[in-house]
């Protein structure tokens, strides 16, 4: 039995395995800076269906990764909507989702909101 086969057993991830998820996080994350909001509404479909990756990500490290986002306008945006920071995305309910994406669409590219 392997090192890896071991510790998987015990719920810890290989070493390889936690390079492979950072990566994919970072990849998500690019994307949306890259996309905005389509790549957004994709990555909350994703993790409502399960995406372990997306699941991991906070609500505010992927409104921050938005390219017009401020640190200011993410954290306003999601005290508003009733979301701390550090919610992971799998964990927002059907109404939070909601008021995300609304306020989102919403403040997206108004003042304030921009960096």
């Amino acid at each position: 039995m392997s090192t890896s086969d071991s510790t998987a057993g015990r719920g810890r991830a290989a070493p390889g395995d936690a390079e492979a998820r950072h990566h994919a996080r970072s990849r998500l994350l690019g994307t949306v800076h890259t996309e905005g909001m389509p790549a957004l509404a994709r990555i909350l479909l994703e993790a409502v269906h399960g995406d372990p990756v997306a699941c991991e990500l906070t609500v505010g490290e992927l409104l921050r990764a938005l390219p017009t986002a401020n640190v200011v306008g993410a954290h306003d945006l999601l005290t508003h909507a009733g979301i701390r920071e550090g919610d992971r995305v799998c964990d927002l309910d059907a109404t939070q989702r909601s008021s995300l994406a609304t306020r989102v669409a919403h403040l997206h590219g108004a003042r304030g909101w921009e960096r």
